[in-house]
């Protein structure tokens, strides 16, 4: 049974996450893509959310900057009271270290560490950790792996490496659990016990978000949010997400695939297409206003001018 964290003590806990007006504007040529285009998201502790949104939607972008990889062009981004989008490269390492636990769908593990090392990894960046060792080993036990913490990458199976990438993730005690795509190289049965894994860590009162695009994993958290085009176009209970639900009756009949679009989902990305506002373009060489050419010379011209070698200079 995992130990339970201790809650907040106010009645109304702050959000541990606040982003208000986010953009994220990327300069590629001439053009300027949007990858966020004024994202307002709150997470509050102990809350088990999805994050979900095709390829393009700006889910990655958000996630890096949701774990203090990159800075946002504008907004705000309040991480546990932090002001994170004021802060340097340096400063957001720190945040990185304290506040934030990463996990990834490709594992990130030290092939020639043994897991109780890769666990401690994070601990030796971190100026206040007292006794790595022996946080390491509780984290590893913590996930199911005491018997397991002598053992290299290669020894493990692929549900055990995402279990020492999640004591990792744990052994600072951070504000929240970053997930990207963390089933996406696992089989069936290997991804529910992780996805039980992450209910029992969110039992115990861990703030989880899930970067995904996957339907069946995001219905195990408690909240959905989608994204589409760099804007937030559902935020909803999994409970009360219309788009889940329809996907949900849709597979129980037999009427779908896990992939396939249904027609909430149609709906609402037709509502988002309608309400998003045009685009401004960037002026780029070929979108300023060029001057007027020259008229071309005539023999009236030429006449005007003293010799016909200071015409041939003007041309």
């Amino acid at each position: 049974m995992l130990a339970a964290r201790k809650k907040p003590a106010s009645s109304t806990p702050q959000p541990t996450i606040k982003i208000t007006a986010l953009k994220k504007i990327f300069k590629v040529g001439e053009e300027r893509v949007r990858a966020l285009d004024g994202v307002d998201i709150e997470i509050y502790p102990n809350e088990f959310v999805a994050i979900m949104g095709a390829s393009g939607s700006g889910k990655s972008t958000l996630m890096n900057i949701l774990g203090c990889l990159d800075q946002p062009t504008s907004g705000q981004y309040i991480l546990n009271g932090y002001p994170t989008h004021r802060k340097g490269m340096g400063k957001l390492a720190q945040i990185r270290n304290q506040e934030i636990g990463f996990i990834f769908q490709s594992f990130e593990l030290l092939s020639r560490s043994s897991a109780l090392k890769n666990v401690m990894l994070p601990l030796l960046y971190s100026s206040t950790s007292k006794r790595p060792r022996k946080k390491a080993k509780a984290a590893l036990s913590l996930v199911g792996l005491s018997d397991r913490m002598s053992h290299r990458p290669n020894q493990l199976s692929g549900g055990q490496r995402q279990r020492v990438a999640i004591a990792r993730a744990l052994v600072n005690d951070p504000s929240i659990l970053l997930a990207d795509e963390p089933t996406g190289n696992l089989d069936s049965k290997t991804t529910v016990e992780i996805i039980n894994l992450f209910k029992d860590l969110h039992q115990t009162g861990q703030t989880i978000v899930v970067v995904t695009h996957e339907e069946d994993v995001a219905g195990h958290a408690e909240r959905i949010i989608r994204l589409r085009d760099g804007r937030v176009i559902s935020d909803h209970l999994t409970a009360e997400d219309p788009i889940h639900l329809d996907w949900v009756e849709r597979m129980a009949a037999g009427r779908g695939s896990l992939a396939e679009v249904t027609q909430a989902e149609l709906e609402i990305n037709a509502q988002a297409d309608a309400n998003r506002p045009e685009p401004t373009k960037a002026r780029g060489f070929f979108g300023r206003k060029q001057p007027k050419p020259a008229p071309p010379a005539t023999s009236e011209t030429v006449d005007q001018l003293d010799n016909w070698d200071q015409w041939e200079v003007e041309q």
